[in-house]
């Protein structure tokens, strides 16, 4: 007797079918892979982005707030754009009495604010020009022995002596007229961008130039008329045609910023525009 034989077809992939799974999934894995790259080139641009923007915030920040304190009449911008020159301001008042004539002068104030008296410094009648402000053969700018505060509940007043003898009436030197304002001050400060070594200093020192000077005069002053010379912002990529600082009017107000920054991510540089108002000018 025959046992009788089951004959069992086995299903299998073709060859064929194997290929187009492959080049399927190549193509899938290929497309994630794009997909991936591109999401991690986004962060990275994103990230550079962002880490950009810190940087340029804070040093238009800190021109920002200390151009807005800077003495009226005492902002210069050089020919080629690149320095920005002026005198921040210590502590301010108006003056009611300019004691001229008296030996030694006294002007007396009501102040605005108390701040640390140090015998260097100097106080500033409105000037009626910065080529004035800045000519040290002149009286607009006279050294202070002393700054006497007096306060009481309802008002502060204070004694300004000065060094020398000074007959404010008297000079042309001076608009007396204006607001009645005086203005304690000490050294001087530049911002200046160097395209070769692509960043942007901040440059504090006591010299007093009647000429404004250029980055590398400010560089070659001795230590002891540097207060701080220190890089402020890397990667700043304009040409020598851009005028990094100018003024935006014919007052000489309102002081322009333009500056182009380079990116780590090799992508477009970049720009940042914005305008300070001298906010103490006249």
């Amino acid at each position: 007797m025959y046992k009788s034989r089951c004959i069992h077809k086995v299903k299998a992939f073709t060859l064929i079918e194997l290929v187009a799974v492959i080049l399927l999934m190549s193509v899938t894995l290929i497309g994630a892979t794009s997909f991936m790259s591109w999401g991690t080139l986004a962060y990275v641009d994103g990230a550079d982005r962002q880490r950009m923007l810190e940087e340029t915030r804070f040093i238009v920040e800190r021109i920002t707030r200390e151009l807005r304190n800077a003495l009226p009449n005492s902002v210069r911008i050089s020919a080629d754009g690149l320095c920005v020159e002026f005198i921040p301001i210590l502590a301010s008042g108006s003056y009611y009495d300019l004691g001229d004539g008296l030996s030694p002068t006294v002007i007396n104030g009501v102040t605005d604010n108390d701040y640390g008296f140090a015998s260097n410094h100097d106080v500033v009648i409105q000037p009626q020009s910065t080529a004035l402000l800045y000519d040290v053969d002149n009286d607009v700018r006279e050294n202070v022995t002393s700054y006497v505060l007096t306060t009481s509940s309802t008002i502060d007043q204070v004694d300004i002596t000065l060094t020398n003898t000074v007959t404010y009436a008297a000079s042309a030197a001076f608009n007396v007229s204006k607001a009645n304002r005086y203005y304690m001050v000490n050294n001087q400060i530049s911002y200046c961008a160097n395209l070769a070594a692509d960043n942007v200093s901040r440059i504090e020192y006591t010299t007093l130039f009647a000429t404004q000077p250029t980055q590398s005069q400010l560089n070659a002053l001795d230590s002891a008329n540097v207060i701080t010379n220190e890089v402020m912002v890397e990667r700043v990529t304009n040409l020598s045609s851009d005028l990094i600082f100018s003024f935006a009017d014919d007052d000489l107000t309102t002081v322009q910023m333009l500056m182009l920054f380079s990116r780590e991510s090799g992508a477009e540089p970049m720009e940042i525009y914005h305008q300070v108002r001298v906010k103490n000018a006249s």
